[in-house]
């Protein structure tokens, strides 16, 4: 599936504004499908030449993203510091929100929202357009993308869920466009946020329902084996618009992404990854990679359930200061003297302590659990 199409489609469909992203993997001449750790070959993407014009209709060479890409400092945080400048420029705030800078908060709000509220600010010129940017908000897009692998970023402000809406709706529609379906399929499991379930019905689609494993000790659920996925790609062959995966679930489970990766790739079908709760992934020794690192097409991140933003908001106006708590999350987690790789390391450590507690309260078995442990431990240092 053309990648160019894949922006154009998600452009269109993904007008919600989170403190979420959705990121595109990275391709290019000579770039591989699915690139590997998180900071290597810059990302090739489309610019637009001016805020009167639409961002897709001047593409950038791979060569010039190169150069674009190689002079991006993940030690800056442009929106932050636009959102501050912008904030020293208002000498009277004739626009909204009603609140004017916080002096007209409610009284009963004020003591949790002063501080915040003068940094409140619409969608001001120096403030960048959240749906056509040119200026601060690309390049903290972009750096975001440099951070985490990405060929291209895209900051939602409502959530995961808006980017999940949008992906799926955006292969659909590609696959309708070159395929000829009337209602092309979707290959996702039975564990899905309702959100793949918005996407199917929004988009029209055929869901193909995949059984996840199930953990025989705890009952949780876990990822989709690699045969399951091969089985429904051979059954559906020529019809398929996407995969989607969910990894890490809710209670952590991580998939084989690489493997789902790989068979889809040999399809010829987009791997869709809700990595909802895994926005940390491929940030840390210790931690698993990240699904872009392993080769998804598009992944869905929620920056503010694992990293420092703040949580999503549901409108069509975009929240200055949302936005900005994803440039300063992305900041924390990639910059060269930012604490959050060391924040990291301290939870995995205080985390790998808690398994062992637990395992030695666990009844019976807890010698040969405890060797298990540290033997996925060694390996997943090793990796």
């Amino acid at each position: 599936m053309p990648h160019d199409g894949m922006q154009v489609c998600i452009r269109v469909l993904a007008i919600a504004c989170g403190a979420a992203a959705l990121q595109l993997r990275r391709a290019g001449p000579s770039a591989p499908l699915g690139l590997g750790p998180v900071g290597r070959a810059p990302s090739a993407r489309r610019a637009s030449a001016g805020m009167t014009s639409p961002p897709d209709q001047t593409a950038t060479s791979y060569g010039e993203a190169l150069v674009r890409a190689a002079t991006l400092d993940q030690t800056r945080v442009p929106y932050v510091e636009a959102l501050v400048r912008a904030r020293k420029r208002v000498a009277g705030p004739f626009f909204l929100p009603g609140h004017k800078l916080g002096a007209g908060l409610p009284a009963a709000a004020a003591e949790v929202l002063s501080v915040a509220a003068p940094f409140d600010l619409p969608e001001l010129g120096e403030l960048d357009n959240l749906f056509a940017p040119v200026g601060p908000l690309l390049e903290a897009q972009e750096l975001a993308a440099q951070a985490f692998g990405a060929r291209r970023t895209w900051f939602l402000a409502n959530g995961s869920s808006a980017g999940m809406i949008a992906s799926i709706m955006a292969c659909v529609r590609l696959s309708a466009s070159a395929r000829g379906h009337n209602a092309p399929k979707v290959l996702l499991p039975r564990n899905a946020h309702r959100s793949a379930v918005h996407g199917l019905i929004h988009s029209g689609a055929e869901p193909v329902w995949l059984a996840p494993e199930t953990d025989e000790l705890t009952g949780l659920t876990l990822g989709v084996d690699a045969r399951t996925l091969r089985e429904a790609l051979r059954a559906h062959a020529g019809s398929v618009a996407c995969v989607l995966l969910v990894s890490p679930s809710y209670e952590g489970a991580v998939s084989d992404v690489s493997a789902a990766a790989a068979l889809c790739r040999q399809a010829g079908v987009p791997l869709v990854v809700d990595e909802a709760h895994g926005a940390h992934f491929g940030l840390a020794p210790g931690l698993p990679l990240s699904a872009l690192a392993c080769g998804a097409t598009l992944v869905v991140q929620s920056t503010h359930k694992t990293l420092g933003a703040l949580s999503q908001v549901c409108s069509s106006s975009p929240s200055s200061l949302l936005l900005a708590s994803l440039d300063a999350a992305r900041h924390q987690a990639a910059s060269g003297g930012a604490r959050g790789p060391f924040e990291l390391r301290r939870a995995i450590k205080l985390a790998r302590l808690a398994r062992r507690a637990l395992l030695k309260e666990a009844p019976g078995g807890e010698s040969g659990r405890e060797g298990g442990e540290s033997g996925r431990e060694n390996r997943e240092s090793g990796r």
